[in-house]
């Protein structure tokens, strides 16, 4: 799960993010990775992606959190702001996939939620 996000640095026609993602483990045994592949997807449209060569052990039956650096241009940016200003739902996608520690198979993941951004008439 994406649980935090955060500007880093920034250039005309790029931008920078820091990432928080939370992994999880439903295993009876750890998990040792040795990187991560990953993208965000807001309202079907690619947001920011990245990559991390981090080593990290997921505990058996636990989470543990990565703070990883994903990328976008400013482009993409605008796009979505203009997309947004005209949605009145935001359905957001974490994808990618873990690469396990001494190869073998890729871990895939996803994660998607959805924010109402009409107001409720019940609470009006």
């Amino acid at each position: 799960a994406l649980t935090d996000f955060r500007l880093g640095a920034n250039a005309l026609l790029e931008q920078e993010f820091e990432l928080e993602l939370r992994l999880s483990n439903p295993n009876d045994f750890d998990l040792a990775l040795s990187g991560l592949r990953y993208r965000v997807v807001i309202n079907g449209r690619d947001l920011f992606e990245g990559q991390s060569g981090e080593y990290l052990t997921v505990p058996r039956l636990g989470e543990t959190t990565a703070r990883v650096r994903a990328r976008t241009s400013t482009f993409r940016i605008v796009e979505q702001a203009l997309a947004l200003s005209q949605a009145r739902l935001l359905t957001y996608s974490l994808e990618g996939e873990a690469f396990r520690a001494g190869g073998g198979r890729t871990l895939a993941f996803a994660r998607r939620d959805e924010l109402r951004l009409t107001p409720d008439p019940r609470f009006q």
